[in-house]
């Protein structure tokens, strides 16, 4: 399989993520996942996020979330 392959393969099982998240109600999205601090909104974001911003653009955004504005 090329890389190709499985960038659109990727893409499409976040975008199946996304319609998920999607059809789900506050109670919902507001459940505590299995990592400490995550609830299913934010989980869901996170996974979906390179959709919307890209690949790089995704992990700079994620390294400012973490480490401060001084990055990137």
């Amino acid at each position: 399989m090329n890389r190709e392959r499985i960038n659109a393969a990727i893409a499409q099982e976040r975008r199946r993520i996304a319609d998920l998240i999607d059809g789900l109600d506050e109670a919902q999205l507001t459940t505590e996942t299995l990592c400490t601090g995550w609830d299913v909104k934010t989980m869901g974001a996170h996974l979906v996020m390179p959709l919307e911003n890209g690949i790089f653009e995704s992990f700079i955004l994620s390294l400012r979330r973490q480490h401060g504005s001084g990055i990137g």
